[in-house]
């Protein structure tokens, strides 16, 4: 069960889920997307869009800059085993139903970044199950049955305040499954082959190679960790278009996007196949991209590369 709660918020503090969605990019970022209902208003909802920056294990999140912490209210799990990450300020809340008209924008609380999102078993601080929690401060405008609620200190309609986000998810928990499959001929001989799809929890696509063998035995894919590499990138910097040329260790799909340095999409640039022994090479229009530091991330099943590029005026 997933939920927000916006603390002393006029429209009501408490919303649960009707439905959600938690993804894990290659890059190690989450978005999480929440259409929330308010426990005691049927028709007051909030539509949750949270970005996060890439995971960190307890280490990593140690050795960022300033003390920093976790929250177990519950005292369950390890946290240690925890990932961490904060909130980006893409993130925001918009309102429907009885809310409609409100726009909030979401950033990371508190500022210092002392806590931060966690994600784990015990991290939800409500349960032992595998979840997620944090805290974020929202501002914005908030609109309750079509009139706007005013910042009762400011009178302007700049409302703000601070809340949480909560959850329980699964995506990163180890599974395992078999596929069997049984094929025949136009003449009745028959043949069985099976794989085995397989998550640790880790950023990976579970059908490395072909994954598939004829007969009962099943074998572990494996994959170049060199698949992909950069030829060149020229210009860089570049004011306007450059030309990516790409080596692969096999004819692959392959995704290239460019994405500010905060991991935000920016372009999506190609997404088709790359071969083998070519000079693979994608042209990058970059008209109406901003100036400044971008990466490149190009993507190809569990292979992830990137390169940084300067966009200049």
């Amino acid at each position: 069960a997933h939920g927000v709660r916006l603390f002393n918020f006029p429209g009501g503090e408490y919303y649960t889920t009707d439905a959600g969605t938690v993804t894990l990019n290659a890059d190690g970022t989450v978005h999480v997307s929440m259409e929330a209902r308010m426990v005691d208003d049927a028709d007051a909802l909030l539509m949750v869009n949270a970005y996060f920056a890439s995971l960190m294990t307890w280490d990593e999140w140690l050795d960022t800059p300033g003390p920093e912490n976790y929250k177990s209210d519950c005292g369950l799990g390890d946290p240690t085993e925890w990932k961490y990450t904060t909130l980006l300020d893409s993130s925001s809340i918009t309102g429907a139903g009885s809310l409609a008209g409100t726009h909030l924008d979401l950033t990371h609380q508190p500022m210092n970044e002392y806590f931060g999102f966690q994600f784990g078993e015990g991290a939800n601080n409500k349960n032992g199950n595998f979840g997620f929690s944090g805290w974020f401060y929202y501002n914005g405008n908030l609109v309750v049955d079509g009139d706007t609620i005013l910042n009762a200190v400011t009178g302007e309609d700049d409302f703000m305040g601070s809340g949480d986000l909560f959850g329980d998810i699964d995506f990163m928990q180890d599974w395992s499954t078999t596929l069997t499959y049984c094929i025949k001929d136009c003449i009745g001989n028959t043949s069985q082959f099976s794989y085995i799809i397989e998550s640790s929890g880790e950023v990976m696509n579970p059908l490395e190679g072909d994954g598939m063998q004829g007969g009962e035995t099943d074998t572990t894919p494996t994959l170049h960790k060199d698949l992909i590499s950069i030829a060149t990138l020229h210009p860089n910097p570049t004011s306007g278009q450059t030309v990516l040329v790409l080596d692969a260790k096999a004819d692959v799909r392959t995704k290239v996007v460019l994405m500010d340095m905060s991991g935000n999409l920016v372009v999506n640039v190609f997404d088709g196949m790359l071969y083998e022994g070519w000079e693979n090479t994608v042209t990058m229009n970059l008209q109406g991209v901003e100036s400044g530091m971008y990466q490149i991330q190009i993507t190809a099943k569990a292979f992830v590369t990137t390169k940084k590029l300067l966009v200049t005026d």
